[in-house]
């Protein structure tokens, strides 16, 4: 919760959720983690039939339809905002809803895609926000029926002239010349009569900042360009403004226009944007601190670990067997917090460095892995069998931080097996292109897998297995700013396998 500049508290998750404009919220992978009233209500659906299922699978395409493509436009979009972090604003498609009686209802919309962006600069999660435009076009298609209808004209026009007049949004008609011709009652929302709105330039109405756009933006219909979802603030009558979002349409040196009031949706996006850059702030201090505490601590550790080694050298017949043996205590201890300092430090750099996105062959980067271990233990012989060609698109510094990780602990855990092996492997999850990790090691038990990929969480002691717990913390932190997703199976004494994608930078299979 944070308050305004009058100390009254904002709860962001109500205005979400009664903000007239439907809107979701959207997981990197696309799943829908949250839906306000207006969007539930548009889709003809529960939240309880969208909250966690995949957004192109809540909404297929029309099977009836053969020439649709929603989901294919909609899925090139949102792949947009994951490649540039940038918002994607989608043209008007028909893309129809399933009703609650399974068939679906002719929809048209007008979709924007917002990318909500975590402090390390990976797309956290997306805004999909959408205007059901379904009776613009319907009233559309009406008028140009009309017009090729004589005989019914002035039937057909009495009928335009109730939308006009029903119209929730405002509609009017102006000339080139900056003059307003005619409004519709919505318009009196602003508090000015419709002689006021005749009697001056459209551009008096218009905030003074926005002013120079809508002057370019009017210059581009009198070149015969329609204007899609034009945003800008026009003044009310009592000194406040609104955020009008504009459909435009040049003909015959006129200019019709739809213009919907978005001031609510402005504020919320407003009010979320300063949240995540108080956040963002926030976790970049915390990060900054707890980089240099770490780094600050790895002087005194070198300090115990050499004066306790010179005691033992210089000084061990001045010792007796338990004043040797607890100087040793605390060597050992010295050396493991320094060991768990330089895995703290990396898994900070991991956070901070920025993804170099390029074609990674994942094959030679676990064969790499491999081959240290191997010369670290050169005594030890374990079976590995790693698939060719694995190419995939990602960072492949970080990635290979992945296979230095998982393919460790697989070495590690198994050391006590008499005929050890590790594998790596592309296999398909749910769908869609993952890789595989698995070794005959000693497994876990599957009760405590939430445990594996938290900052020193481990499943086995120190003296069955070394190691400090940052590891898998680390491989979940480069996977998450992939945009994929990590998980494990296991059973003990029976081996583990570790699953990661790299998100919608890779194919569906």
């Amino acid at each position: 919760m944070i308050s305004t500049a009058v100390d009254a508290p904002v709860d962001f998750a109500a205005l979400f959720a009664v903000a007239p404009t439907p809107m979701l919220v959207l997981a990197p992978d696309l799943t829908i983690v949250a839906a306000n009233d207006a969007y539930v209500a548009v889709a003809m659906a529960t939240r309880a039939q969208l909250i966690g299922r995949p957004l192109l699978e809540a909404f297929p395409d029309n099977p009836d339809n053969p020439h649709a493509e929603g989901v294919r436009n909609l899925r090139a979009s949102l792949q947009r905002v994951l490649a540039s972090r940038a918002v994607d604003r989608m043209a008007m498609q028909r893309y129809d809803v399933r009703g609650p009686d399974g068939a679906f209802v002719v929809k048209h919309w007008q979709p924007r895609n917002i990318p909500l962006l975590a402090p390390t600069g990976e797309v956290r999660s997306i805004l999909h926000v959408v205007e059901d435009v379904t009776d613009q076009v319907r009233a559309s298609a009406l008028g140009d029926e009309l017009r090729g209808q004589t005989r019914e004209a002035a039937h057909e026009r009495a009928v335009l002239e109730r939308f006009f007049a029903l119209s929730l949004d405002m509609m009017c008609v102006a000339n080139v010349d900056g003059y307003v011709k005619r409004v519709s009652p919505a318009f009196d929302a602003l508090g000015y009569d419709r002689a006021e709105w005749l009697a001056r330039p459209f551009i008096d109405f218009v905030h003074p900042d926005d002013q120079a756009k809508v002057t370019a933006e009017v210059a581009r219909l009198a070149d015969g360009q329609p204007s899609v979802d034009f945003e800008t603030r026009f003044r009310c009558k009592d000194g406040s403004y609104r955020w009008l979002a504009w459909s435009c349409a040049p003909e015959d040196g006129m200019l019709y226009a739809i213009a919907r009031d978005v001031t609510v949706t402005r504020t919320t996006q407003d009010a979320l944007a300063r949240a995540k850059d108080a956040a963002e702030a926030a976790n970049r201090e915390l990060e900054s601190f707890s980089y240099s505490v770490a780094h600050d601590l790895r002087a005194p550790l070198r300090g115990i670990d050499g004066f306790s080694r010179a005691l033992l050298e210089e000084y061990a017949d001045r010792l007796d067997d338990d004043g040797r043996k607890y100087l040793g205590f605390v060597r050992t201890s010295a050396q493991h917090m320094a060991v768990l300092i330089e895995d703290l430090l990396a898994l900070s750099r991991v956070t901070r460095s920025e993804v170099r996105w390029g074609e990674v062959d994942l094959s030679a980067l676990a064969h790499a892995a491999v081959a240290r271990l191997r010369q670290s233990q050169p005594a030890r012989h374990v079976e590995v069998a790693i698939e060719a060609g694995l190419i995939a698109h990602g960072d492949p510094r970080l990635l290979a931080l992945v296979f230095d990780n998982l393919l460790g602990n697989a070495w590690k855990f198994t050391g006590k097996h008499p005929a050890p092996r590790v594998e790596v492997a592309r296999v398909v999850a749910g769908g869609r292109p993952a890789y595989r990790v698995r070794d005959n090691g000693a497994g876990f038990d599957m009760a405590f897998a939430h445990k594996l990929f938290g900052v020193f969480q481990r499943l086995h002691s120190g003296a069955e297995f070394e190691g400090t717990g940052v590891g898998l913390a680390t491989v979940r932190r480069i996977i998450g700013r992939h945009g994929g997703q990590v998980w494990a199976e296991g059973e003990v004494d029976a081996g583990a396998s570790f699953y990661f994608t790299l998100g919608d930078q890779e194919a569906t299979v």
